[in-house]
């Protein structure tokens, strides 16, 4: 549906109007919030072109997405990071967070308890 709104803000404003990059931004938070890193990069690139281009490198909404961009590219580094399921560490992809399982010797005193 954010795709369909993007099309409209296009074809009604043209495609360098300040809307289209808030249109983009928000497709891009979109695929960023659902960890889809390679979907949402060339997103959030074409909105900070077009707002560069029609806001300026210092405006606030400019910021804004250069911010959320970097979050991105931390975010795909910590996901390459990540160890595997086979290494005994379960991984949340939907939050990106490692969640490391306790000592053997922690799990007998919690049973002994």
């Amino acid at each position: 549906m954010t795709r369909r709104f993007v099309e409209i803000y296009e074809t009604s404003l043209g495609e360098y109007h300040p809307n289209v990059a808030t249109g983009l931004h928000n497709l891009a938070t979109l695929y960023h919030m659902q960890a889809d890193y390679d979907a949402a990069e060339p997103v959030y690139r074409r909105a900070l072109s077009i707002r560069e281009k029609s806001l300026g490198a210092d405006h606030p909404d400019t910021v804004k997405l250069i911010k959320n961009l970097a979050t991105l590219m931390q975010s795909t580094i910590e996901k390459k990071k990540q160890p595997s399921l086979a290494n005994g560490i379960g991984v949340n992809y939907g939050q990106l967070e490692v969640v490391e399982l306790p000592e053997e010797g922690l799990l007998r005193q919690e049973q002994d308890a």
